[in-house]
């Protein structure tokens, strides 16, 4: 159905598709209506496969921050099976972080280059491969990504997106039939399940950066999605990557697909994950 409000008197209506381009009077107050014709999808089509990013040790912070999560994940039975670091251009440099770090934390917009991607696999007893990707400026991490493949597909591509409400919003959900009148996309805002809990602010003592999305959600072939989530790292004193977290958002992510089942649409991605320079990892 397309969807508007009365320009007059704001009277939400309704129309079928083949109504599109006609016009009519409003039935509430008769204001003249034209039904606009659908608009094409507002998420850009999935950007050509990316040449592979060079291959780099693991800095000390790197190896640190993967024992970190090994010790987190075990807690939950969850196998870390190593990690990978890749290379996204020149090395940024002390006095460049420090830069941004002065702008921002005084609040004049600095900004972060991420110059690594770090890849750290997990595998939970008898489960299918997860990715804990984390952005780097030198020695700064950044809001990190979780990814894996969940069986089954969907009929529109699903993107959760920072709301009005910012880090006390749970956020908006669009999808690519429909923006946030796409099937998907409502039956999504009626599960609180599959978003609940996402961090939407990455903070740093004076340092916060606003996360613009939180979940991701797109076919990878013709029976398998990837699910991405977008999150800051989770509680207040002791704070964590948040890896139970992440797969009990899987379960019910999954179980989602399932209810909302249908033939795999056009691969999209608002923008494209960090995760996407690793998902050949996740084919095994």
């Amino acid at each position: 159905m397309i969807e508007l409000a009365c320009p007059r008197c704001g009277t939400r209506l309704s129309f079928a598709p083949e109504q599109a381009g006609a016009s009519g009077p409003c039935y509430a107050c008769g204001a003249s209506i034209v039904v606009p014709r659908p608009m094409a999808p507002a998420m850009p089509s999935t950007p050509p496969p990316r040449a592979p990013m060079p291959l780099v040790a693991p800095t000390d912070y790197q190896q640190r921050t993967l024992a970190t999560v090994a010790a987190e994940a075990a807690k939950h039975g969850i196998q870390t099976l190593g990690t990978k670091v890749v290379a996204l251009g020149d090395e940024v440099s002390a006095q460049d972080n420090m830069s941004a770090a002065l702008r921002a934390s005084f609040g004049f917009g600095g900004r972060f280059r991420v110059d690594r991607a770090q890849s750290i696999a997990l595998r939970p007893q008898n489960g299918d491969l997860v990715l804990l990707v984390i952005p780097w400026s030198r020695a700064v991490r950044l809001a990190h990504e979780y990814a894996s493949l969940l069986p089954g597909t969907m009929p529109s591509c699903l993107k959760l997106g920072r709301g009005l409400m910012g880090s006390w919003s749970t956020g908006r959900f669009m999808g690519t039939r429909g923006g946030e009148s796409d099937p998907i996309a409502q039956a999504a805002e009626r599960d609180a399940s599959i978003n609940d809990g996402i961090e939407w602010n990455w903070e740093s003592g004076r340092l916060k950066i606003e996360l613009s999305w939180g979940l991701q959600a797109v076919p990878f072939d013709a029976s398998r999605t990837l699910h991405v989530m977008h999150t800051a790292d989770r509680g207040i004193v002791f704070r964590d990557f948040g890896v139970r977290w992440y797969f009990d958002r899987r379960v019910a992510f999954t179980k989602f697909i399932q209810a909302n089942a249908g033939p795999a649409a056009v691969p999209t991605f608002d923008p494209p994950p960090l995760a996407t320079l690793f998902t050949d990892d996740l084919r095994g």
